[in-house]
């Protein structure tokens, strides 16, 4: 009992963070804490009592029992290390892992190493994206990617062939499509994205670019309006993301919050200010830069990253024991009291950077339309409420496009490649059609507005 109450206690108090006491002890680890403290109270005055009066006539067999239990805890501690050495494995980012489960805490070195090498090769995404000052990263210039499925012309947008130039045609209207790697095509040819399918739909009437980057939050693609969209003039600019994106926008570090990316870059982060927003880490960091610092925690803005974990990076004697480490990343350390990376603040700073884009786009005389771009988590039949992204259209009020119908238009193997990756060329060409109705309709409108203030001046 007083072994086990030690234990429970002290897993406890390890999950304990800068919270006060009293918050603590009302939460779930407090509880444990409490019932650990008052078993090792307890059963350490029991023991206690039993030694004094038995010492004397019994001390052999006391100090047997007292080595008994070393070498039990000893032997359960030794064997339980050995386990964890025998079946440790190593992910592709030089992370230690026990089936799936990464031990903690992590190692700087290691991932410098690994982001190193990632830069030096240049493959895979990093075959047609560069580092970009403002936005983090963009699609490179007249480039194609390694596996041949991407080319781009002048300002990153994709084209069919690589170095195909992209102009401004005056006479069409123009419709500027800005967002992330659904909206780039990621997974298929140019001519089975849903702005090729969106082209073909509305004719020669209408000119359609496509300015989508892979990887790119809500945030991003607002800085991307502003920089390179705006200027073109467009009569109607598609904003379209998933919900993740709504969760990219609160994160700094993309090898913190998605190591499966297996990305260098870094990004720029919104925070609310007082008055409005305020814009961290600009310019961004240059990938070489960020895996040259000494210590995780020298990064700009790392502590408004909510991948970053200060515990997950501090090394002490105690993780010399790979069986200390396994415990630490099965029972992890409650996060620091920290706002950024609820669903509420989530929605909130998506809010006024979307909100923004809305000012903006309406100043210039363009016609947003924002859209909800379902991804295979929207589909899945055993979901308990809507997706963060319904949620958040629900919470900013705004009109939206929403192709999710014209999807369930697609056999359910169909819509997506390999069944939860991006748009297949048949889901691509079900979210133009919903595009195309609703750009010919404000289109329409805005020709009738515009032909009734011609004829009110006359």
């Amino acid at each position: 009992m007083f072994e086990t109450s030690f234990f429970l206690s002290l897993i406890a108090l390890y999950k304990k963070d800068i919270s006060p006491w009293g918050s603590f002890l009302w939460s779930y680890p407090g509880w444990v804490f409490l019932v650990g403290f008052i078993g090792l109270c307890g059963s350490a005055a029991v023991v206690g009592r039993i030694f004094w009066k038995n010492w004397g006539a019994k001390h052999k067999e006391m100090s047997f029992t007292l080595i008994m239990n070393a070498v039990v805890l000893l032997a359960v501690g030794g064997g339980g290390e050995l386990m964890v050495r025998m079946v440790k494995t190593q992910t592709v980012d030089g992370r230690d892992q026990v089936r799936e489960r990464l031990l903690l805490p992590r190692d700087w070195e290691r991932t410098r190493q690994h982001y190193q090498e990632v830069i030096e090769k240049a493959s895979g995404d990093l075959s047609y994206l560069i580092y970009d000052a403002q936005l983090g990263w963009v699609v490179v210039d007249g480039r194609q990617s390694e596996n041949g499925l991407y080319r781009s012309g002048k300002n990153g947008i994709r084209t069919r062939e690589a170095g195909d130039i992209v102009e401004r045609q005056p006479e069409k209207k123009l419709v500027a499509l800005v967002g992330d790697s659904f909206t780039f095509g990621e997974e298929v040819v140019y001519d089975e994205t849903w702005a090729v399918h969106l082209q073909q739909l509305l004719g020669n009437e209408f000119q359609v670019v496509n300015f989508g980057v892979p990887g790119y939050g809500v945030d991003q693609m607002y800085l991307r309006y502003m920089r390179d969209v705006l200027k073109w003039g467009p009569d109607i600019v598609i904003f379209g993301f998933i919900s993740h994106d709504l969760i990219r926008s609160m994160t700094v570090y993309t090898f913190l919050n998605f190591p499966e990316w297996d990305s260098p870059y870094s990004k720029p982060r919104f925070v609310p200010a007082s008055g409005g927003l305020q814009l961290l880490n600009s310019p961004t960091m240059q990938p070489q830069n960020i895996f040259s610092a000494r210590a995780i925690a020298d990064l700009p803005a790392i502590w408004h990253d909510p991948g970053y974990q200060e515990s997950h990076w501090e090394h002490e004697w105690i993780h010399s024991s790979d069986l200390v480490r396994f415990i630490q990343a099965r029972f992890p350390r409650r996060a620091r009291l920290s706002t950024q990376s609820t669903d509420e603040s989530v929605i909130d700073l998506n809010k006024r950077i979307v909100s923004m884009f809305l000012e903006n786009a309406g100043n210039s005389k363009s016609i947003p339309l924002l859209a909800y771009l379902p991804s295979s988590e929207d589909f899945w039949t055993d979901r308990n409420g809507p997706t963060l992204g319904k949620v958040f259209f629900e919470a900013l009020g705004h009109p939206y496009i929403d192709p999710t119908a014209c999807l369930k238009d697609v056999a359910a193997g169909d819509r997506f490649v390999r069944g939860n990756g991006h748009y297949s060329g048949l889901g691509n060409a079900a979210v133009a059609r919903c595009f195309a109705s609703q750009v010919r309709r404000v289109s329409q409108q805005r020709g009738a507005s515009s032909a009734d203030t011609r004829n009110g001046a006359r």
